[in-house]
């Protein structure tokens, strides 16, 4: 074995899906753009964490994020945790007082869709899931059949067409489930879109309103600053000519 880190496996994802940063952030489970973009720019590997939560997101096998220089065998598999593994850390994470909010739960709950990109890649990996699934229960059907005396049982083929239509229903389901999401988030950017041009309307009325008060007030002031150095001049005027008056000579 000669395992490497592919550091560029998250940005050819990206790239090959045509997802955004946004839709990355909800599938790693992180909120930190820095972050990101050390994982993008292949500065940093991503945490184990955040990885497992991605693949679990996207329904994708985690052997992306890895390269074995050796190339293990096909006939190789490594030994899978049982029932009593230990699949989660003690103390949930020790999540305590604030202490440990870098930790990423790795299971999925429920996905946010933020864009139709977002929405194919994860109705993709649901039906990549219900497929497995599928193959899972068929290899479980043909081992019960070969330990049943060697007889396969008659339903079988019935079986397994009923659930190809099933693994297509739950697909069909849940494309359809993202698109009502996607339609929901749409319509909330639609309205919040909406909420922010009428607070701009109204900034601007007020606005103008405002403008309009503003210029009628300055008119009347340089009206009444007009008239008043108007007065003035009528004033000094009359000083002026009673003094004129005042040194004229007598000539009576």
């Amino acid at each position: 074995m000669d395992y490497s880190y592919n550091y560029g496996y998250l940005q050819q994802f990206m790239d090959s899906h045509k997802l955004a940063k946004k839709d990355l952030l909800e599938a790693l489970g992180c909120g930190d753009y820095v972050s990101l973009n050390k994982w993008l720019d292949g500065k940093v590997p991503v945490h184990v964490t955040a990885m497992l939560r991605f693949c679990n997101y996207y329904n994708i096998p985690l052997d992306g994020f890895f390269f074995d220089g050796d190339g293990m065998p096909a006939e190789i598999r490594p030994t899978l945790p049982d029932s009593n593994s230990q699949t989660l850390p003690v103390d949930g994470y020790g999540i305590k007082e604030g202490r440990g909010r870098g930790i990423v739960e790795t299971r999925i709950t429920e996905r946010q869709i933020s864009s139709q990109a977002q929405a194919t890649v994860v109705a993709e990996g649901l039906a990549r899931q219900s497929e497995q699934q599928h193959r899972r229960d068929e290899a479980l059907m043909q081992l019960e059949q070969r330990t049943d005396a060697g007889r396969p049982l008659p339903e079988a083929e019935e079986t397994s067409e009923k659930a190809a239509d099933n693994t297509a229903g739950q697909q069909n389901l849940v494309e359809t489930i993202l698109r009502m999401q996607l339609e929901h988030a749409n319509e909330m950017r639609a309205t919040e879109r909406e909420h922010h041009e009428r607070e701009d309307r109204i900034r601007r009325d007020c606005q103008a309103s405002f403008d309009a008060e503003r210029n009628r007030l300055m008119d009347i002031i340089e009206r009444q600053n007009a008239e008043l150095s108007k007065f003035y001049q009528q004033g000094r005027e009359q000083k002026e000519a009673m003094w004129i008056a005042a040194d004229e000579p007598d000539h009576k």
